[in-house]
Formats: structure tokens, sequence, C-alpha cells
């Protein structure tokens, strides 16, 4: 039997194909913009670890907090030798 006796033709398999062309451009887009997202994670955060990321996000404000602290002490402490 023939692609026309199944009821395919050949241009319906065509049409297929450029649908299926079509979804890998698209996943190979999302997949590359994937990518490129986490690459600045890391660059960010200095972790291509997820659970490390999670935590460097949640305790960032703990973190500025503490950073700000040290700021405050050692200028200070600078003043007070000067």
């Amino acid at each position: 039997m023939g692609d026309r006796e199944h009821g395919h033709s050949t241009e319906n398999n065509y049409d297929n194909l450029e649908v299926i062309q079509a979804e890998q451009a698209t996943m190979k887009i999302k997949t590359n913009d994937f990518k490129e997202g986490f690459k600045r994670l890391y660059e960010a955060t200095g972790t291509s670890n997820v659970n490390d990321i999670i935590i460097k996000y949640v305790t960032q404000d703990e973190t500025i907090e503490s950073l700000e602290s040290l700021k405050k002490n050692y200028t200070d402490r600078i003043s007070k030798l000067a």
C-alpha cells in the first residue's frame, strides 16, 4: 500500500517535518537561554550548586547587614586611632 492508501501524503509528511524542525529550533533557543541564565547565576554567586545559590539568595539580607555592621565597627576603630 502507498502513502495515499494509508491516508498519508508526502505533503503531510513535509508539514510534520517542518513542525518538528520548528519545535527543535524553539527548544534550542530555550536551552540556550537557560544555559545563559545559569551562567549568569554562577558568575553572580560563584557556585553552580543550585542549593548553594538558593541559600545565598535567601541569606543575602543577613550578609548585607553583617557587612554593614563590620564596616561601621572598623570605621569607628579607625576614627579612634586617628
